[in-house]
């Protein structure tokens, strides 16, 4: 940005997060459970728009930290061979490496002070001995009895840690989730969409999905960025490529241009539509080899490979296991 202002160039800023992920007590709970597990642990949390807070309505919060503990502790942990085709299911993990040691020493770090400060350790929490030096392997954990105080907090932490907050009205989830300096994504889940569509409304964010997570990235003809220090503008989209095209001023009485856009994907009908099994979370054990029939379907320059491919992944798919949460 610095380097753009010396010339004035244009930029699009899509930053960092801190994203909340909301469950009232009406939510489908496994469903919300489940996408919770993979909104905060898949790619070992190391995404932009990661579900790095939970917050859970009182009257469930046991519940769902029980559940959620219970199945974060059996998570397959490891580095599986690295290949486009994956043949053996035996080879499955559900957290893999994270991406360079400074990362691994910084979540440590944020984890280890908030225990100091009081935080209850759920699942994780130390970091785990590798026989090789360079898998960098850090258990999924969870973390309660949380307060601000706590870097965790308030940082971004890119990597597999899941904080669960407990909150007693919308008034206070709103707040909570508020008091952050990011608002990229957020993520609300209730059978009541008229209640989670007016919470949606008043979280900071530049995009909302309603029992689910991560849609809105997917729907290419939606803008996908965030405000406060999650940064400015939208990519995708057509507004994204106006942001560099020269502009002509046109007098209207619209005020459009000078309001902040909001990306809010729900459901059309209601009718919770979910994500097909093969995404599911903890990872089913035939789910890398649909994933990858269905890449080498998309990209192969072979017919017969693709025809191939195409009839692996509708045979695998259909027999595809689906983890209980």
């Amino acid at each position: 940005m610095a380097t753009a202002s010396q010339n004035l160039t244009p930029v699009i800023l899509e930053l960092g997060g801190k994203d909340p992920f909301i469950i009232l007590k009406d939510a489908e709970l496994d469903h919300a459970i489940e996408v919770a597990l993979r909104g905060v642990f898949v790619n070992q949390g190391q995404n932009c728009i990661a579900a790095e807070r939970l917050f859970v309505e009182s009257e469930i919060y046991e519940e769902v930290c029980d559940k959620v503990a219970s199945v974060a502790n059996k998570f397959r942990i490891g580095c599986p061979p690295c290949s486009i085709v994956v043949e053996d299911a035996s080879t499955v993990v559900d957290c893999g490496a994270m991406t360079m040691p400074s990362q691994v020493k910084k979540v440590d770090a944020l984890v280890q002070d908030a225990v100091a400060k009081g935080a209850v350790v759920l699942a994780g929490g130390k970091p785990m001995e590798c026989n090789n030096e360079h898998q960098l392997l850090y258990p999924p954990t969870i973390l309660t009895n949380l307060n601000k105080s706590m870097k965790i907090v308030n940082e971004e932490t890119f990597g597999p840690v899941m904080l669960i907050m407990k909150f007693s009205s919308d008034e206070e989830v709103i707040e909570m989730a508020n008091d952050s300096e990011f608002g990229l994504g957020c993520s609300i889940f209730s059978k009541n969409y008229k209640r989670a569509e007016a919470i949606g409304r008043e979280i900071e964010s530049g995009m909302c999905t309603i029992n689910d997570f991560g849609v809105s990235y997917l729907i290419q003809n939606l803008p996908f960025g965030g405000v406060k220090h999650s940064g400015f503008g939208g990519l995708m989209e057509w507004k994204g490529f106006a942001n560099f095209q020269d502009k002509k001023t046109v007098v209207t009485d619209r005020l459009r241009e000078f309001s902040r856009q909001k990306t809010v994907v729900t459901d059309r009908f209601p009718l919770r539509a979910k994500a097909p099994r093969f995404t599911s979370y903890p990872v089913p054990t035939k789910a890398p080899i649909a994933l990858s029939n269905a890449v080498t379907m998309i990209y192969s320059g072979s017919l017969a490979t693709k025809a191939r491919c195409a009839f692996n992944f509708v045979k695998v798919a259909m027999s595809m296991d689906e983890p209980k949460v």
